[in-house]
């Protein structure tokens, strides 16, 4: 187990949400909660600040099922750009992601 300050605690659990939701392209909370073994409250607050900083976004899916429907999240397209880089011996490569 991991182990240190609030906000290294909060870095990690941040990476790891931010890290599922790379992954899946769009998931939901409720599924967030599941992959990374966050609670609930602590999904809903970090969702909360990456919603408030524009680095992710929701999306409300329709279906045909009963209940509630699912509010999907997603990264902001809009936000930022992202830059691979793979360095090799006399090779470098880069990969606009």
């Amino acid at each position: 187990m991991v182990t240190g300050d609030a906000a290294y605690i909060k870095k990690i659990n941040r990476s790891l949400i931010i890290r599922e939701i790379v992954k899946e392209g769009m998931i939901s909370r409720a599924d967030l909660s599941k992959v990374t073994a966050l609670t609930r409250a602590t999904i809903s607050a970090q969702v909360a600040d990456l919603l408030d900083e524009g680095l992710i976004v929701e999306t409300q899916l329709e279906h045909n099922h009963v209940g509630r429907k699912p509010i999907m999240l997603s990264l902001n397209g809009q936000a930022g750009y992202a830059l691979g880089i793979d360095l090799d011996y006399g090779q470098l490569i880069f990969y606009p992601i």
